[in-house]
């Protein structure tokens, strides 16, 4: 084969496994991306690259062999590849090792992918009630707060209130945090003159009229009740809508604080529909100021400003309806296999024509949502109208795609999605539920659909690729036998709240800009290392989760948990109980190989020690004197009766070599002199009030002390220095950082290059990496950052996206805490 031939053959083979790979990438699927046809072709180039017949690729066969498929990709990262996939550390890469390693690659990014996505992240959370009830809840709502929402307060937070309706009246508060403030009894807030008025009523519904504060209560009274809800704890009755003929089980209100439309629905199958034009003016009813209000004379459409109509719609009662205002239309439902779903255009006038679109599901409908921001789904299932099976098959989206789209929940089970006009066919038909869904909702701009069952399953789907993203059940909970009978979801705190009668929370993860974590962790960080060689920060946190990020993008490139939730026991662990030196806790240690391991305490004790045998080598300590010491024994008086010290004999130790890492030139012991000595790139540590000390010279001992920190009160809680020694970075307890260069451990303290304030928490640790010239960060404030040595902000892990590579041409502004 001519080299022009071999040339032409290698592109189009790198062509087809990028090709490969970006469907295999679309799809989601670590199958897709590898299967037979590309373990061949992998196959075929090892066999190629494996020029001397060792059965593995060397560093410079695997250089050569992966520029075939990755031509842009540097040999750097070539290196990099090469140093994951040899597991066993042989210096050469053979078949299993790759495909072993891209199998695991692309499950774990499957893995993360599936993780980081709209999913419910934390376990159901059961909400205490003040009074025990077995009364369902039939209604849940927000109301805003009257007063405009603070700028300082977190846009997650709403200033607002939660309301909720027990099925016999009794309407309870709860803040933005779900907690239960107070109740209040309807029924005794009716007028208690009144005959029609009396006694106990048995709420169906409620909605909740934003713009006007108010609530709509329907009742098996036959009366509409409208209450006026207040920011404090005070609730007033304002009037009823009487003389309904038949009992109302549904009602919906929509505004855009100009136009207000409200509907209510009765177990006849009737729909009745009030307009206002100028609901701010003019009020949602055209009544006089009196209690109460017959729905007969309104439906005389006397005035102008207000539209009545009463449609009669189903043979079943009535199950949901909703105003669609991008169709000027009523959506409604039933149990009806002739009119499961009907779609009701509004009439400008009581005597103009009424247009319907019925949609004929067998069994019918028991809920619905609608979505304007439901568009095309690429693929669309065709099903019959006169047959149970569908047939899956790419057709071209419908002319009427801008109208959005409308899921259905039935009693079988089976979630189906509409195009509005189209009544034959579905877009998409989602299987799963083993019985009736009694909530449906559609999240039409993340192409999401969260459905409720009866047996308390509640399933989250994607409408792209229908499936069926994640599913939990709940039925085992203490939230009695009953189906859910309300069900809200909260836009401002992201929250599904389930309620029969008790109410539940699950938090929703929104994946999309405005609902993105601002925090790297949700549990206070406790390091945050950098690997150089693969360029990737890793960072743990005390809920004992461990991130992985990609220090070149911000990306998160692995996380898993770590701690188990039953710690092992003793007898499973291989440990060894040193003698111990230290009169208070541990608070820092540090070693120097595998040889030389240094403790500092509290007390501002630092112990030398020799790792292999565990024997204390000296002991430093600034306020005790500037020589090295011997260490004293500690006896733990809870076993020997008694608290006692004496002095333990220090071994002899000789000269150590400079450590050149991050706070770790520690000196090494031996037993063959009498003195102890350090290099100048001896452990540096930290005192309480703030100032380093620098243990250790050429005879041993104190070399400097210098104030470290540049605000009244703080005091250090990390260091760290390049690898050259050179640059030292401190970290205080009120989330400053410090860079002091050309640091040389002297008397004289290093000048000081820049400092800044890079959390709101106490700094755990800082690292300075030297071939970005950057500085990661960790605090106590859950967050990893980022900085230049000059303090530039370049963004927080998990929150933010850069590139180092390209950095912007003007640095990102920190986070507002920060600047306050």
């Amino acid at each position: 084969m001519s080299v022009k031939q071999e040339k032409t053959r290698d592109q189009g083979f790198q062509q087809e496994l990028v090709e490969h790979e970006e469907e295999g990438r679309r799809q989601g699927k670590t199958e897709t991306q590898i299967n037979a046809e590309y373990f061949r072709r992998i196959t075929a180039m090892f066999n190629e690259a494996d020029v001397d017949g060792g059965g593995g690729l060397d560093m410079d066969e695997f250089r050569v062999s992966m520029k075939k498929i990755m031509a842009h990709v540097d040999d750097e990262d070539i290196d990099i590849i090469f140093m994951k996939v040899d597991t066993n550390c042989d210096g050469t890469v053979d078949l299993d090792e790759y495909m072993n390693y891209m199998m695991l690659e692309c499950t774990q990014k499957d893995s993360l992918q599936n993780m980081d996505r709209l999913y419910f992240p934390k376990p159901f959370q059961l909400l205490p009630v003040s009074t025990a009830s077995t009364v369902p809840i039939v209604g849940i709502q927000f109301v805003p707060s009257q007063r405009r929402q603070s700028s300082t307060k977190s846009s997650t937070q709403p200033e607002g209130m939660y309301l909720t309706l027990r099925r016999d009246g009794i309407l309870s508060y709860w803040n933005g945090d779900f907690k239960q403030t107070h109740t209040v009894d309807l029924c005794q807030l009716r007028p208690s003159h009144n005959s029609s008025f009396s006694g106990k009523i048995h709420v169906t519904d409620m909605v909740c009229l934003t713009d006007l504060h108010q609530i709509a209560v329907a009742s098996t009274s036959r009366h509409l009740d409208f209450y006026k809800i207040h920011t404090g704890r005070s609730c007033d009755y304002l009037y009823s809508l009487t003389a309904l003929d038949s009992l109302v089980v549904a009602v919906h209100y929509w505004s855009n604080s100009t136009k207000a439309v409200f509907s209510v629905g009765d177990v006849d199958g009737c729909i009745s529909v009030f307009i206002s034009f100028n609901v701010n003016i003019c009020g949602l009813f055209n009544r006089s100021s009196g209690a109460k209000t017959d729905v007969s004379f309104l439906m005389k459409n006397t005035s102008a400003d207000h539209l009545c109509l009463k449609l009669s719609i189903h043979d079943e009662w009535c199950g949901q309806l909703q105003f669609l205002p991008q169709l000027n239309a009523m959506a409604s439902c039933s149990r009806s296999d002739t009119t499961s779903l009907v779609i009701t255009t509004i009439p400008h006038s009581p005597k103009a024509r009424v247009s319907r679109t019925a949609f004929k599901i067998r069994r019918g409908v028991a809920c619905f949502d609608f979505s304007p921001e439901l568009e095309r789904l690429g693929k669309f299932n065709i099903q019959h109208p006169h047959t149970h099976t569908s047939l899956v098959k790419s057709v071209s989206p419908p002319p009427c795609a801008s109208l959005g789209g409308v899921v259905t929940g039935g009693v079988d089970g089976a979630l189906k999605v509409w195009k509005p006009t189209q009544t034959t066919c579905t877009m998409s038909e989602l299987e799963g539920h083993a019985v009736a869904i009694t909530h449906v909702l559609l999240k039409g701009q993340h192409k999401k659909i969260l459905s409720i069952s009866t047996d308390k399953n509640v399933r989250l789907w994607d409408l792209v690729n229908s499936v069926c993203l994640q599913s939990i059940t709940l039925r085992h909970l203490a939230l009695g036998l009953s189906p859910f009978s309300s069900v809200f979801l909260s836009t401002h705190t992201s929250t599904l709240i389930l309620a029969t009668y008790q109410i539940g929370l699950l938090r929703v993860y929104v994946d999309d800009a405005a609902h993105r974590p601002n925090t790297s962790h949700e549990k206070p960080l406790c390091a945050a290392l950098y690997n150089p060689y693969f360029k990737q920060v890793v960072s743990g946190c005390r809920g004992g989760v461990v991130c992985v990020w990609d220090v070149l993008n911000g990306e998160k490139v692995m996380q898993f948990q770590t701690s188990p939730e039953k710690p092992a026991d003793e007898e499973d662990l291989d440990y060894r109980v040193w003698n111990q030196y230290h009169a208070e806790d541990i608070c820092t240690l540090d070693s120097y190989g595998d040889t030389v391991l240094a403790t500092a305490c509290y007390h501002g004790d630092i112990i030398i020690w020799n790792a292999q045998s565990g024997r204390a080598s000296c002991r430093f300590n600034a306020s005790d004197g500037p020589r090295p010491l011997l260490p004293n024994r500690v006896f733990d008086s809870s076993s020997q009766g008694q608290s006692e010290k004496r002095a333990h004999q220090s071994p002899k130790v000789r000269d150590s070599e400079k450590c050149g890492k991050a706070a770790s030139g520690v000196t090494e012991p031996d037993q063959e002199t009498s003195e102890v000595h350090s290099a100048p790139s001896a452990a540096s540590t930290t005192g309480a009030v703030g100032s380093t000390k620098t243990p250790g010279a050429t005879q041993g001992g104190l070399l400097g002390r210098f104030e470290a920190v540049h605000s009244e009160g703080a005091s250090i809680s990390s260091m760290s220095t390049d690898d050259q020694d050179q640059t030292l970075l401190t970290g205080d307890s009120t989330g400053s950082i410090a860079v002091k260069a050309d640091w040389t451990v002297a008397v004289a303290p290093p000048p000081l290059r820049s400092t800044w304030r890079a959390h709101v928490g106490r700094v755990v640790s800082a690292t300075y990496l030297k071939r970005f010239q950057l500085i990661l960060t960790a605090a106590l404030d859950c967050n990893v950052r980022l900085w230049s040595v000059d303090g530039s902000y370049l963004g927080t892990f998990a929150v933010d996206q850069w590139s180092v590579k390209n950095p912007p041409a003007v640095p990102r502004e920190p986070p507002q805490q920060l600047l306050h």
